[in-house]
C-alpha cells in the first residue's frame, strides 16, 4: 500500500490518491509533500524490518521442524490474575530502563525484533519475549535490567514497554472505563509520541496494567 502511495504522491496525482484511499483534497495534497520527507523513508523502514523478520521467522520455523530451540532465547515471567491487557506483538526496545540508547532504527546494524506475547488467563497471566541466539549480547543489558527489578517495578516498565512498543494490544474494556480522564489523556499522549520516534521509559506515565480491577 505505502509503495503505491508513494507513487501516486511522487506523480503528484491527487485525483488518484482521494478515490483510491478515500482522502479529501488536503490529506492527499499532504501525502505529496511529505512523500520524501516521510513515506519514503517509511517504507524503506518498513522494507527492512520484513526482511528482518523473516529471518527470524525462517529460523524458528526450522527450529520447530528439528524439534531443537538451540537458536531461540526466551524472557518468561508470570503474573496472577487476569492482566488488563493483551498482547501478541513485534518489539524493538530502543531503550535501556535508565535511558541510555540500545538500538539504533536508523543504524545498518542489523536490528533484533522480538515478538512479545502476553496471554491472560483465569488464574494467572504469561509475559513471554523471544529473540535470537545472535542478539544475546546486544540484549544481555536490557534483560539484566528488567529482571533485576522488583515484582511491582517490573510490572510498571513492562507495561510502560506495551505503550512504548506494542501496536497490536488489547485492553480491558473494564480497565479503561476505570481509568480517569487525565489518566488516559496521558497514555494517549505518550503513544501519539511514539508515532513519531523511540521515547524512553521515564517519559512514559507509571502505569500498571496488571492490577486487577
Amino acid at each position: 500500500m505505502y509503495s503505491l502511495v508513494l507513487k501516486l504522491a511522487q506523480k503528484g496525482d491527487v485525483e488518484c490518491l482521494q478515490t483510491t484511499f478515500n482522502l479529501d483534497k488536503e490529506a492527499a495534497f499532504g501525502f505529496i509533500q511529505n512523500s520524501q520527507t516521510f513515506l519514503r523513508p517509511y517504507l524503506k523502514g518498513i522494507k527492512l524490518s520484513i526482511n528482518g523478520i523473516k529471518r527470524d521467522f525462517d529460523s524458528l520455523r526450522s527450529q520447530i521442524k528439528t524439534k531443537k530451540f538451540h537458536l531461540s532465547r526466551f524472557i518468561t515471567f508470570t503474573y496472577p490474575g487476569k492482566a488488563n491487557v493483551a498482547v501478541s506483538s513485534m518489539t524493538n526496545p530502543e531503550y535501556d530502563l535508565y535511558g541510555k540508547q540500545l538500538i539504533d532504527l536508523n543504524s545498518k546494524d542489523e536490528v533484533p525484533y522480538i515478538p512479545l506475547t502476553i496471554l491472560p488467563t483465569k488464574k494467572e497471566t504469561f509475559i513471554i519475549f523471544h529473540y535470537h541466539k545472535r542478539f544475546e549480547n546486544l540484549l544481555s543489558i536490557f534483560w539484566n535490567q528488567l529482571t533485576n527489578l522488583d515484582y511491582q517495578e517490573r510490572a510498571v516498565i513492562i507495561s510502560k514497554f506495551i505503550i512504548i512498543n506494542c501496536e497490536n494490544a488489547v485492553y480491558s474494556p473494564k480497565y479503561v472505563e476505570s481509568l480517569k480522564d487525565e489518566e488516559k489523556a496521558a497514555i494517549e499522549n505518550a503513544f501519539g509520541k511514539t508515532a513519531e520516534g523511540a521515547i524512553p521509559f521515564a517519559k512514559v506515565p507509571d502505569i500498571n496494567f496488571f492490577i486487577l480491577t
